[in-house]
Formats: C-alpha cells, structure tokens, sequence
C-alpha cells in the first residue's frame, strides 16, 4: 500500500482544511422560503459598522427574492466598501479602510445572478439571455452573507430584522427579535476530514495486512468520489469568484480562499487516485510475473525429483548386482594377504605362548594332569637336542681324517701342473 504517499497527500489534505478553516471569513447562511414581509428591515453590524439592508420584496420566487438581496448589497455596499478600501491602500491611508459585507448564493439562484452579469457585461454586443426568476428556486433559495472584516475591531457580527416571515436558519424559524451571530463555518474543514480518514484507512492497512487489499479499494474509492464531489463543486466556486470581483459589482477584496482551497484539494486527490491506479497495475503486474515464476519453479522442481526418482530406481537393481558379484567373486591378492598375516600373527602368538619358560611348581592347587603335560613338552625337545650333540661328536673325528687326505691331494695335483710344460 502507498503509506508513505497516502500519509503526506493526506497531511497536506489536513493542512488545506485547516488553513480554509482557520482564515475563512466569518459567514451567515438563510433559508429563504418564500416572499420576505414588505416592512422586513435587516440591519448588519459589528460593533463599529451597521449597515441596513435594501431589497425589493416580490410576489415571485425565494430565488428571486434572494437575488434583490445579493444584488443591492453587493452593489450599493460592498462595491464601494471594498474600492474604498483599495484607493486607502494605494495611497498609504489604511486608517481610511472599513469593514463590509458582501452576499452570494448557490444552486439555481446563483447560476440566475451569473447569467444577469453576463447580460449586463454583454449589454450592446448582443441580446441578452433571459431569466424566468418567478420559476428559480420557488420554494427555497439560499442566501449567504460574508463578513469581510478589516482592521483589529473584535466585536460580534451580528443580524437583526424586525420581521423574519419565510426565513430560516439552521433549519430552523428564526424567532422574533432573535440576534443570529456570523460565524466559520465547519464546512471548511472537509478537505482535512478527507485526509484524516485516508491517512486512517493507511495506518489500517499497515496494522491488518491481511485486510490490506480491501482497505486499499476503500482507501481509493473515498479519494475518487471526494474527488468527483469537489470537482463539480470547484467550477461554481471559482464562477462566484470571479462573478463578485467582475463588473458590475468589482468587489475587489472578495475571498479567493475558498476557490484556493477546492483547487488544492481537487489536485491532491487527482494525484492519489492516480498514484493507487498505478500501484494497482504494477501489483497486478507483480503477482502475475510472480505466479509465473513460480510455475517455473514448480515444474523445475518437478522435473529434477522425477530425475532422481528414476536415478534411484536404476541404482536398485546395480546395487543389487554388485552385492552378487562381489559374493560370487574370488578374494582378491589384498583380501589373501590380511588373512595370511592374520594367519601368522595367530601362529607366532601360538609360539611365543609355548616358548616362555615355565617352572614346575610344587602345589597343591596344580592339576596332575597339567604338570605331566608340560614336562613331557620341555623333555622332548631336550632328548632331540642330546641326540643331535651325540651324532655330532661321532661325526668329527670322521670329518678330521678327510680333510688331511683331500688337502695332500690337492697338493700333488699343484706339483704336478708345474711339472708338466706349459
């Protein structure tokens, strides 16, 4: 999963929603339901400034009511305001500069007060496109007036109106002589809601990697509908933009925060969606050359172990005929010579046993029958030894008689070569 991805498009979600939320400007949103009261009079203030709205009460549409409201605040007020405040910029007065306010609306109602702008800019090069107002939002129109506050005044932001007939707010009838108070508005902070969740369905995946696939898909289903979502709110917002600095109302100091906020949101998004649909392609990229590595691996293994299972099959039966050979065989020279030495250290241990000198002992605790063996073994050979002296004492004198023949023998046939001529 992309962690580390998803946690920094993530954070910079949260920073988006947090710096939208923190320097937005301080708002009030009304349901309009239907025509306001003719003697209906609406006083903004913050403390310093107070300015009492003018609008045109009709018969016609809440969208049409609501478009008198924006129209004369916006034009009368909130034009002049703003230049006002441009030209004391300009020309080192910031003192000079003051507080206004300044209204929209959305929807229907607002597409009806583009079109007019548009009319009104194209007015002379073409004819203009009309507006069925009594058929716009009949029922119920928003409206939405912003605080633009300049300078350090700190006090409450407040709406008041004598007669709230057909408006609401939050829902809800506005009681009478009840004192609505601007606001932020939490809407602001969406863009970091999304980055929390995202950065949540992350850590998620890390701490369950076995439910990391789906965590994944629900991870990049919440990006890509966030992003629908913002993509077609982000053409109406940056419309309105343009709409309330544009002729004819050129409120200069008109918020860019919001259109801001939407674009950022709108690209981080686009990247992660993108970012998971390529990590998606290169995962299934992945575990497609891994399944086929291990295919390969699979029948390699297969191949080698039917390789020695045959080896071995074929190693049976020449065991097995080596074993009967080797019975069947002859000792070889080596296998004859072991055993013939083994012989004759056998045979020469024999000996030495017979050869150490024994003494015949006087005891009790001899048998007979063992001493009378080893007497009649030590007299034998003593018996064979005397007679051998014996013959050869007879046979000396003998041998002495020969030698002094054979040697005059040997005499007179010297004596007699030398006589003879040579």
């Amino acid at each position: 999963m992309l962690r580390i991805q998803t946690f920094i498009i993530g954070g910079l979600l949260v920073l988006t929603g947090a710096a939208g939320y923190l320097f937005q400007d301080l708002a009030l949103s009304l349901k309009i339901k239907g025509p306001l009261a003719d003697d209906a009079i609406f006083v903004l203030s913050d403390g310093k400034e107070r300015h009492e709205m003018d609008f045109i009460p009709t018969t016609g549409s809440a969208g049409e009511n609501v478009w008198w409201i924006v129209h004369k605040l916006n034009e009368e007020h909130a034009r002049d305001a703003s230049q006002g405040n441009y030209v004391a910029e300009q020309t080192g007065r910031p003192e000079e500069a003051k507080s206004f306010w300044y209204a929209s609306s959305r929807g229907a109602t607002l597409k009806g007060m583009l079109q007019e702008s548009e009319n009104y800019n194209n007015a002379g090069s073409g004819e203009p496109i009309a507006i069925n107002w009594s058929s716009i939002d009949a029922n119920s129109s928003n409206l939405r007036i912003v605080y633009k506050k300049v300078g350090d005044n700190d006090g409450n932001v407040t709406l008041t109106s004598n007669n709230w007939t057909n408006a609401e707010y939050k829902n809800r009838e506005v009681k009478p002589d009840e004192v609505l108070t601007f606001k932020k508005s939490w809407t602001a902070f969406i863009p970091g809601i999304i980055g929390l969740l995202l950065i949540a369905l992350a850590q998620a995946g890390e701490k369950l990697p076995n439910a990391r696939k789906h965590i994944m898909h629900l991870a990049v289903a919440l990006g890509f509908v966030c992003l629908l979502v913002v993509g077609k709110m982000i053409g109406g917002a940056v419309g309105e933009m343009f709409w309330l600095k544009d002729e004819p109302y050129g409120i200069i100091h008109a918020s860019m925060l919001k259109s801001v906020s939407m674009l950022l949101s709108t690209g981080l998004l686009a990247i992660f969606v993108v970012l998971c649909v390529l990590s998606f392609i290169e995962a299934r990229k992945e575990k497609a050359a891994q399944e086929k590595l291990d295919a390969v691996k699979d029948k390699n293994k297969a191949s080698v172990e039917a390789k020695k299972k045959a080896g071995e099959e074929k190693e049976e039966p020449s065991k097995e005929k080596k074993v009967e050979n080797s019975e069947d065989e002859p000792k070889g020279n080596d296998q004859q010579a072991d055993e013939e030495n083994k012989d004759d250290e056998d045979s020469q241990e024999a000996q030495a046993k017979l050869d150490e000198p024994t003494t015949v002992q006087d005891s009790a605790e001899e048998d007979d029958s063992k001493s009378d063996a080893q007497t009649t073994k030590h007299e034998e050979p003593l018996e064979k030894k005397s007679e051998e002296n014996i013959r050869s004492s007879e046979e000396q004198p003998e041998r002495e008689e020969k030698e002094p023949k054979e040697r005059s023998g040997d005499s007179e046939e010297d004596e007699s070569s030398k006589d003879s001529p040579s």
